[in-house]
């Protein structure tokens, strides 16, 4: 017996340190969460500005065009679950924060947890490098939460390392967390069709049962914010018509008059663009995600017209008596 156990380490060892080896370099590889993590640690002191949200955030919100210092923790599929563990985590870290702008878009109330969804396997990553809890108890127990090859996939995994791990996951991603998306000038990726299948897939996921949940959640966050004097303001990015033309007039009325009772109750105040003149195709790199050029556009807009609220309140509040 002892004779086959030795045997049996001899050969195995020679695939745990392979296998380790393969673990090590997949982490050293930079991705969106993990340089996120390394640029918030860097610009934590003189932040003033953070921007949460999806991808509408993520690729609509560049905090370059802003007057005062902004960092985007916003991210692809991102759901108000992680907005709202992201501000908790994070307002302690942020000595100079004096505003968090929370974008809340057409799926973003009706929306599920999103480790229901075709999007699940991105939930490892928040626990993996943000150190935040699963938005199930049970997902904190995921092999992926320890596992890089688990966590990229083995299909991933296995192509990188057949690139020698030489592989740049973070080549649209600036230093400030924005994710510059490209114009595309031929705009074969607007259409009434793709814009019909972009709203059938978020509305596949949406149901009205879910908005007391993510209610919640934004209640939440809004209300962290307010107690570390952070003011809160909720936007929704433009999209393009051929988005707007097919959303569900029952399901964003809904989305409108609960945004509306919400900043009611907490006092927050609320910018919608989802179908602001001022932004054309050219603005446009798909149906309903901004390009570079329209995140310039927009994200000057909210310097101007929502970031000022904040520094005329501010301006008052030194003044009363």
């Amino acid at each position: 017996m002892q004779k086959f156990i030795i045997k049996l380490l001899i050969f195995i060892s020679p695939l745990v340190l392979f296998f380790g080896w393969w673990e090590h370099q997949l982490a050293r590889i930079p991705n969106s969460y993990s340089t996120k993590i390394r640029l918030i640690g860097q610009a934590a002191f003189d932040c003033e500005v953070l921007v949460l949200g999806s991808s509408h955030g993520y690729m609509g919100i560049n905090p370059s065009y802003f007057t005062q210092k902004g960092f985007s923790m916003a991210n692809t599929s991102q759901s108000l679950y992680y907005d709202t563990e992201i501000v908790a985590h994070y307002l302690p870290r942020l000595p100079k924060l004096k505003c968090a702008i929370f974008p809340v878009s057409y799926f973003s109330l009706e929306g599920g947890m999103l480790t229901q969804g075709s999007e699940s396997f991105r939930c490892p990553f928040y626990c993996r490098f943000y150190h935040l809890p699963a938005e199930r108890w049970i997902d904190n127990c995921d092999i992926r939460n320890f596992s890089m090859v688990m966590l990229y996939g083995l299909t991933d995994s296995v192509r990188y390392l057949k690139k020698w791990f030489k592989v740049n996951l973070t080549e649209h991603l600036s230093e400030n967390g924005y994710y510059e998306n490209n114009p595309d000038k031929n705009h074969e990726n607007i259409s009434d069709e793709k814009g019909k299948i972009r709203v059938e897939f978020h509305t596949a996921g949406m149901t009205e049962a879910n908005i007391v949940y993510n209610r919640a959640l934004l209640f939440r966050a809004i209300g962290l914010c307010k107690n570390a004097g952070v003011v809160p303001f909720l936007i929704t990015t433009p999209v393009y018509h051929t988005y707007r033309d097919h959303m569900d007039h029952d399901k964003y009325d809904r989305m409108q008059k609960v945004i509306r009772d919400l900043c009611e109750k907490t006092g927050t105040k609320y910018f919608n663009y989802l179908d602001d003149p001022r932004f054309d195709i050219d603005d446009f790199s798909d149906n309903d995600h901004l390009n570079a050029c329209g995140a310039e556009k927009f994200s000057t807009i909210l310097d101007q017209e929502v970031l000022r609220h904040l520094e005329k309140n501010a301006v008052q509040n030194k003044t009363c008596p």
